[in-house]
């Protein structure tokens, strides 16, 4: 269960949570005002909660799969270990040059 809970604040996952809830919290607050002085039906109003009620799924699921940088959004890769501590990569060994100037950077 930890490690599903890190993976989750890892990914964001929590914090854009958080941000969806207070936004529609916001939301819905604006519209429950500003609806009655327009004289709307009442369904409009149960028809957005239910709207951004709905939208938190696909919500929660755009933010595990991307990761948005200053490029724009991109798509995540599985986190399978920490690099830092499991030595050099592949990609490492088969180029040393590369490889001493990351170890270099690290300390």
């Amino acid at each position: 269960m930890s490690g599903l809970l890190a993976e989750l604040k890892r990914r964001n996952v929590i914090r854009m949570a958080g941000l969806y809830l207070v936004g529609t919290w916001l939301i819905v607050q604006v519209v429950e005002t500003v609806l009655p002085i327009f004289d709307v039906p009442n369904w409009v109003l149960r028809a957005s909660v239910v709207a951004l009620a709905v939208g938190f799924v696909p919500a929660t699921a755009f933010a595990w799969a991307f990761e948005w940088t200053p490029t724009g959004f991109r798509f995540r890769r599985a986190h399978r270990f920490d690099r830092a501590s499991s030595g050099p990569s592949h990609e490492d060994r088969a180029c040393p040059v590369r490889y001493g100037a990351r170890s270099q950077a690290r300390h």
